[in-house]
């Protein structure tokens, strides 16, 4: 499958579609809605996804296999070396031997939601599970949503030095609900709602230019990691991935 990086990738859940599918079941299940003044939805399951620890001991050129069809590696120079976000403790990464590393993911729209589903579960958002459970938490829960982001984009315009009247902001609201279709980039609200779902922090680590499956350039991402690119890393040690 084509995606963030180039040519095309053979992750696990791609690899045994019929495991994925399975997991994918498992994931709705765990999907509830509360029944009270905050219809948010929410996951009952606390899952979290790792690779076998003694990867690193199968032979280098395994593993070097292995990262090729693991890893989105124009997004790992992106986040390491051009601007280091990650990786820049040596005490860390040499001392104790630990790194992060960016997961590829599917683009289009769908990197946030793929990121959020191969932190806790493994695979993708290939059925728009997770989607569906974000759009429909955003409109049933507007009533403590909607203040909440209005209180935050009055702040921003403060802090920017301009202003939003009421119809504009109302306008803005209702273009972010409006981004539920698959494929759709999502932007910071969404993260903010995801968290409710998953209940546990995002931590976005965002590249700066949104690109093509060829790794060209095709402009910068309106919200760094979201509306262009999200990647999700994955920890050496252990092979954990987290947000």
């Amino acid at each position: 499958m084509e995606g963030a990086g180039s040519g095309v990738k053979r992750v696990p859940s791609l690899v045994a579609p019929d495991v994925a599918q399975a997991v994918r079941r498992s994931v709705a299940t765990t999907l509830r809605q509360k029944k009270v003044a905050f219809p948010c939805y929410f996951m009952t399951d606390m899952t979290w996804f790792s690779l076998p620890a003694d990867l690193d001991e199968l032979p280098d050129m395994v593993q070097q296999q292995l990262f090729e069809e693991l890893l989105d590696k124009e997004a790992q120079k992106e986040l390491e070396a051009d601007a280091p976000i990650i990786n820049w403790n040596l005490d860390v990464t040499e001392r104790l031997g630990s790194r992060l590393y960016a997961l590829w993911n599917r683009t289009a729209g769908d990197c946030l939601l793929d990121s959020v589903l191969q932190t806790t579960w493994g695979v993708f958002d290939r059925e728009n599970t997770l989607r569906r459970a974000l759009f429909d938490s955003l409109h049933e829960a507007a009533s403590a949503f909607y203040p909440r982001w209005y209180e935050y984009e009055l702040q921003q315009t403060e802090r920017l030095e301009y202003r939003l009247d009421e119809d504009q902001l109302r306008h803005d609201w209702l273009q972010l609900l409006a981004l539920g279709k698959p494929g759709t980039p999502l932007e910071q609200l969404h993260v903010w709602t995801l968290a409710h779902i998953i209940r546990r922090p995002i931590i976005v680590y965002g590249v700066k230019y949104v690109k093509s499956f060829r790794g060209e350039p095709l402009g910068y991402a309106r919200f760094e990691g979201e509306s262009g690119r999200e990647v999700t890393l994955g920890c050496m040690k252990g092979f954990g991935c987290c947000n």
